[in-house]
């Protein structure tokens, strides 16, 4: 009894393995819903008929039934510990057996597993009536959120399975999770209102006169899903390559180079420095008008403080991702406004390189080809599209 949900969760989690394992990929929120449905459903009835096959040959079916809610209550009471809050979804289930478990003693012993089935209707609610909100609001990358809900339901349902033929059930179920993968291999499960999330990101290094695109969204996650076509063809066969100039290990696979955007790019100068450098006041600007502009100072800077006007806030060293090594300051609303920043160092520094990045939501005309090109089954997402225009400073 006590490794029934083991083999459900497992079995489930092994379904979706093999849908990564053939397809490359799984789909957070899939726009054609049943393949993955399927597989959820026939992959976990696998580990349940295993459990149910091993599960007879030791105990009854009844001792299986009490096994279940001693689990049910053991759950009940951590839960309750813990999160008091979500205690219902096992009290209420709880109470409902309990009362139904007192009504069968009265009931004659060969009846008395149909009556006890009574208790479904109160577990179903709670366990696979949870299911629904779970895959649209964590998707199936996380399908590990819904699991534990249907291991719930399994060792309920376990008892009442013993006079299933299981030959029948477990050929009908691996037919179940053939299906499903052969479907969500062979087809595209994207639709127009559920597109592949894809946003077009454009880099320009105005020092070296360089500039690329990358495509990215759920691409950069941890299950990536790999892009289609026609947007694929972009930059198929890339080699990763790093397409910042003061990160070198932040590196990319969906890039391409593509032709300068032809804009002015921001203006960082130092207005005063007193003789112990360690205080400048640097004038930022965005001459295209930018929304957002960000500074980096190099951690070898030692930046201690930064204020705009009268405000001072802390320095943060940023220890990872795409700024590991700096300092940044992020500066909202810029537009076509003139920023006085004024910064001080613990220790005084000189000839030190900075970059200021300036980032806005247009992008070049030397994208447009590609903007047109994701349409229908292609969407933005979360900040969606932006362009980052970067400069070397000194100071």
């Amino acid at each position: 009894m006590t490794r029934q949900p083991q083999q459900v969760i497992l079995a489930g989690g092994a379904g979706f393995y093999l849908l990564l394992l053939t397809t490359g990929k799984i789909i957070s929120w899939p726009g054609i819903e049943w393949p993955y449905r399927l597989l959820l459903a026939s992959s976990t009835l696998v580990g349940l008929l295993v459990g149910t096959l091993i599960s007879r040959r030791f105990v009854s079916s009844l001792g299986l039934f009490f096994g279940g809610w001693l689990l049910w209550l053991c759950m009940a009471a951590a839960v309750l510990h813990y999160l008091p809050a979500a205690s219902n979804t096992f009290l209420v289930p709880l109470l409902w057996a309990g009362a139904t478990t007192i009504v069968a003693c009265s009931v004659r012993p060969q009846w008395r597993m149909n009556f006890l089935m009574l208790v479904l209707i109160m577990t179903i609610p709670f366990t696979l009536g949870l299911l629904f909100p779970l895959e649209q609001s964590q998707g199936y990358k996380l399908v590990w959120a819904l699991l534990p809900f249907i291991a719930l339901f399994a060792i309920t349902l376990s008892p009442f399975l013993f006079g299933l033929n299981q030959r029948v059930a477990m050929v009908s179920t691996l037919l179940g999770v053939t299906l499903s993968l052969i479907y969500a291999a062979t087809n595209n499960l994207y639709t127009e209102y559920r597109p592949q999330q894809v946003n077009i990101a454009f880099y320009e290094d105005l020092d070296h006169d360089k500039a690329y695109i990358e495509l990215a969204g759920n691409g950069r996650a941890m299950l990536a899903e790999p892009l289609i076509e026609p947007l694929a063809s972009y930059v198929a066969g890339r080699e990763p390559a790093s397409l910042v100039p003061f990160n070198t290990d932040v590196m990319s696979d969906q890039w391409a180079p593509t032709d300068r955007s032809g804009w002015s790019g921001p203006s960082a100068h130092i207005l005063a420095t007193p003789p112990d450098r360690s205080r400048r006041v640097l004038r930022l600007r965005s001459e295209r008008g930018a929304s957002r502009l960000v500074v980096l100072l190099p951690e070898a800077s030692l930046l201690e403080t930064f204020s705009f006007g009268t405000r001072e806030f802390d320095a943060t060293l940023s220890t990872r991702g795409l700024f590991k090594g700096y300092y940044p300051i992020y500066i909202n609303g810029m537009y076509d406004q003139t920023v006085e920043l004024t910064l001080k160092f613990s220790e005084p520094k000189a000839n030190l390189t900075g970059y200021v990045m300036d980032i806005s939501t247009k992008l070049p005309a030397s994208v447009d080809a590609l903007v047109l090109d994701r349409t229908g089954i292609f969407a933005p997402v979360h900040r969606g599209d932006q362009a980052f225009l970067i400069k070397q400073f000194v100071f």
